[in-house]
């Protein structure tokens, strides 16, 4: 062989050698499209953590545990409900300032009332401390309805007056070993309270054993961590975090009113009526982290447990099998839907308890035609009784009225007829009013006129809140109402 052969053969070689090892031979095999059948659900795991108001409202809720001496509110929602530990812990690391970053978790969802009061309170807080009392400001309004004539057949929302006595705005409405605690209803949802959050932890525990049974690392991870969130929010349900903290009140028994007007909008008013200690304590109680040793502990493992379910919910999400994913997501769907029963059932509890021990009474007037009707009625109507009662509120004095004499007649009269059953005394407060701003005369200009047309509508009104039964005025309509024209026209 000569040397020109050998040399020949070595090239080929070579090349034979390069081409099989850049990518660039004919051999190449073409891309071929990758086929699973595994049903999967990964990109609904980000719902696991989307923002969602109603979760740090529950966060809070088990963090104050306002309704302890009744029950313990367990947080199930978990759509969102990891984000919010996560937010937290961020608030932790990020904080430059004074507030504890659990006491900014639980004022997230605060809402500031404006008021006008004899007091010098010009706001007032509904938080997750007191939050039975968002049922108060919420109110259905009444419904407007037209005749074929076009006159109003019900009152306007504007006119609507929801009257509420409050004492104690930040305790329990009572404690679990009172009487009405033990009424069946309470009794019957207590239990289903606790069972739902019971029902959460089965279902996780459930998830967490089958995921390792089945050699599903990724599924078992992502349900021992939210089943060890469960846990410690558990934990936090027998205790509480945050408290609610206030000076010391100066004792003071004095009725005080707060009244609150609502968007125009909504329209409607609320009027708080209570002790002014009450009134104080209400506007000076604030949140407050109890700074122990099994307090901290329990805060920052929450959050711990919380941020790493929150990281789960994506990166296992994506890689464990498709019966898990939808086994998580169908647990997902439970607890926002318990949270929102629990919710119903939380409110029904405090209505129960709060009027069994009149702690609060409220009083909604809906069906008002005008402003002065609701004013009458919330001082003479027997709906409201004698502590929902408006006789001595200054309507004038906290701008709720112009300051004319008609309306400074008004509010004279009805004082009066609150303060007197007798029939006599209520003839002469109607007739007082009638004469020291009723405008005598044929030759009379147009705002004589309608106020003398507003005078009879308010008289009118009077007689019509009175016929509806006041208990202590039993024979108003057959003294004075019988003979009403002709006791007026003396006047």
């Amino acid at each position: 062989m000569t040397p020109i052969s050998k040399e020949c053969i070595i090239l080929s070689i070579l090349f034979q050698v390069t081409e099989a090892k850049l990518p660039f031979g004919s051999s190449i095999n073409p891309p071929v499209l990758r086929r699973s059948s595994d049903i999967t659900f990964d990109p609904l795991g980000v719902a696991a953590v989307l923002g969602n108001p109603r979760a740090d409202l529950s966060a809070a809720r088990l963090y104050v545990q306002s309704d302890r001496k009744i029950f313990r509110w367990p947080h199930t929602t978990m759509v969102g409900g990891a984000l919010t530990p996560v937010k937290t812990l961020v608030d932790h690391l990020a904080q430059h300032d004074s507030i504890h970053p659990a006491v900014s978790m639980c004022t997230r969802d605060e809402t500031m009332i404006p008021i006008r009061s004899n007091t010098v309170f010009k706001e007032l807080r509904v938080n997750v401390g007191n939050l039975w009392l968002r049922d108060v400001i919420n109110f259905k309004p009444s419904k407007e309805e037209v005749a074929d004539n076009g006159d109003k057949m019900t009152g306007w929302p504007g006119n609507d007056i929801a009257i509420a006595y409050v004492s104690r705005v930040f305790e329990p409405p009572a404690s679990s070993s009172g009487p009405q605690s033990s009424s069946p209803m309470v009794t019957i949802r207590k239990h289903l309270i606790t069972m739902t959050g019971v029902l959460t932890g089965l279902l996780l525990s459930t998830g967490a054993c089958f995921s390792i049974l089945t050699g599903d690392i990724w599924g078992a991870v992502l349900f021992v961590f939210y089943l060890s969130h469960w846990t410690v929010s558990t934990m936090i349900s027998y205790t509480q975090l945050v408290t609610t903290t206030c000076p010391e009140i100066r004792p003071d028994e004095t009725i005080r009113f707060a009244v609150y007007e609502r968007p125009v909008g909504i329209g409607g008013t609320v009027i708080f009526k209570c002790a002014q200690q009450d009134l104080e304590r209400w506007a000076r109680t604030t949140l407050q982290f109890r700074n122990t040793t099994l307090a901290s502990a329990l805060h920052w493992a929450w959050l711990v447990t919380g941020t790493l379910s929150a990281i789960s919910s994506i990166a296992c999400m994506v890689n464990m099998s498709g019966k898990f994913q939808l086994v998580f997501l169908g647990v997902l769907a439970y607890s926002s839907l318990a949270e929102l029963w629990l919710t119903q059932s939380a409110r029904a509890i405090q209505r129960k308890l709060s009027e069994s021990k009149h702690v609060s009474r409220v009083v909604v007037l809906r069906g008002n035609q005008t402003r002065t009707k609701a004013i009458i009625r919330g001082t003479l109507s027997p709906e409201v009784g004698e502590s929902c009662s408006l006789a001595n509120l200054d309507w004038i004095g906290l701008s709720l009225l112009p300051k004319t004499p008609i309306f400074v007649g008004m509010q004279d009269m009805l004082r009066a007829i609150s303060a007197s059953a007798e029939p006599n005394e209520v003839a002469t407060a109607v007739i007082t009013f009638r004469q020291s701003c009723y405008n005598h005369g044929t030759l009379l200009d147009e705002k004589q006129r309608n106020d003398n047309q507003l005078i009879d509508r308010i008289v009118r009104e009077v007689e019509e809140t009175l016929k509806e039964g006041y208990s202590v005025l039993p024979t108003v309509t057959e003294k004075l109402f019988k003979h009403n024209q002709a006791i007026l026209s003396l006047a």
